[in-house]
């Protein structure tokens, strides 16, 4: 099990490798390259934040994100993932991604991948695809659909 921690007030994001050929097996999860912003929402207490790759606090640029996440039944989390605005194709768009949030960021949408804290566990250390099914589990566990 792993050790208890509160979660940070800031953390780096796991970032994508350039590699020359995919790799294989079954330890490996792919999935599809989304192209907007990369967003940790942090959870403590009532407390939300929504902070980018780099710690900038976005929080009062998506206040429907952040409204989403205060519905989620925790104490404390903190959750990967990248705010993308679809264009017709159904293909995230970050040019319509900048106009959206200018104007309309409740129909940008947050794809969760990583569930980095979760009830003050400090989940980092678990394998990728562990952390997935407590995510999953999670997200079932609050019926958590921000959009």
């Amino acid at each position: 099990m792993p050790e208890r921690a509160a979660p940070p007030t800031t953390i780096a994001p796991e970032l994508a490798t350039l590699s020359k050929d995919p790799p294989t097996g079954d330890e490996w999860a792919h999935e599809v390259k989304l192209d907007g912003y990369r967003i940790l929402v942090r959870i403590d207490g009532s407390d939300v934040s929504l902070l980018t790759r780099n710690g900038h606090d976005w929080t009062t640029k998506m206040p429907s994100l952040a409204a989403a996440a205060k519905k989620l039944k925790t104490t404390n989390a903190i959750v990967d993932g990248e705010l993308v605005a679809l264009g017709p194709d159904g293909r995230s768009n970050f040019q319509l991604l900048q106009q959206t949030l200018g104007s309309d960021e409740a129909a940008a949408i947050y794809y969760a991948f990583d569930l980095l804290f979760l009830e003050g566990a400090d989940l980092r250390a678990l394998p990728f695809l562990t952390r997935r099914t407590r995510s999953a589990t999670a997200k079932r566990r609050s019926r958590w659909r921000a959009r």
